[in-house]
């Protein structure tokens, strides 16, 4: 009966974590439900095939947006380490939840920063970096190969952080500004 019951608060949990409903997240933890506690998701994917996945609360409330869940979630005891809910936060550019996480202990490396290097993500680069986080070669490797993709914006950042560019960096910077202002006047 007593594992009936967690798995009810878990799902009451999660109901409330994917409603934004802030009053009933503190329900449920109030209740006993635990912020740690993975739970199975039945997930309907756009071509209709269904799989089952578990995802912690703290992991459904990131991708909820709700800063003040997640908050909840981590003041409750939530694991600010979560492997897969890092790298996503920092990808998607979630500035308040990465600051949060960060302040809740979550340990930011080269793959989180890659990530929001990877999506162009200037102000996660930014306040990754500003934790002391290196600038790798692996990202270095990325910025190198996918150039293109990449703002001027976040080229000055690593400048500001450190990094020295070769003169073949600058020189492929150039010109794929050059390629850039080509195209824009066409």
């Amino acid at each position: 009966m007593r594992k009936e019951k967690a798995k009810y608060l878990q799902g009451k949990l999660i109901s409330a974590i994917r409603r934004e409903d802030l009053q009933g997240v503190r329900k449920w933890l109030n209740e006993g439900a635990s912020p740690n506690r993975s739970s199975r998701s039945l997930i309907t994917r756009i071509v209709g095939v269904f799989w089952e996945r578990e995802e912690s609360p703290l992991t459904e409330a990131i991708v909820t947006g709700s800063v003040a869940i997640v908050r909840e979630l981590l003041e409750a005891g939530a694991n600010a380490n979560e492997d897969r809910l890092l790298v996503w936060a920092y990808a998607e550019g979630m500035v308040e939840i990465v600051d949060l996480l960060l302040s809740f202990g979550a340990k930011a490396g080269k793959r989180e920063l890659a990530a929001s290097v990877q999506y162009n993500r200037l102000a996660v680069a930014e306040l990754l970096l500003g934790q002391g986080v290196d600038v790798e070669d692996s990202i270095l490797e990325y910025l190198q190969t996918h150039w293109w993709r990449k703002s001027d914006e976040l080229l000055v950042l690593f400048e500001n952080y450190g990094f020295e560019y070769t003169d073949e960096m600058r020189s492929e910077i150039a010109e794929r500004d050059k390629h850039l202002t080509m195209h824009d006047s066409i």
